[in-house]
């Protein structure tokens, strides 16, 4: 039997991953970095770079992605095999 006041009789709740975003959705870099699982500083290096996914600049502190610039932008690196 379980017993509530025992942590470690409890089970645990089934690990979700969250849905992907929609392609029609915009992220803020933060949500971007957390999808892809890169730093913040990385998409901003990016930026200047000119190496990653679209972006929008809506002010100049306030950058938006929009998932479908995102997708197509993995899509282009996607890769089947190593040789160039």
């Amino acid at each position: 039997m379980l017993d509530p006041r025992h942590p470690a009789s409890t089970p645990a709740a089934p690990s979700r991953r969250p849905l992907p975003p929609a392609a029609d959705e915009v992220l803020d870099t933060r949500g971007l970095a957390e999808y892809l699982g890169n730093s913040v500083e990385t998409l901003a290096r990016w930026r200047k770079e000119g190496t990653g996914p679209a972006w929008i600049a809506v002010t100049p502190r306030a950058i938006r992605y929009s998932m479908a610039s995102v997708q197509a932008w993995l899509a282009e690196r996607t890769r089947t095999h190593t040789a160039a």
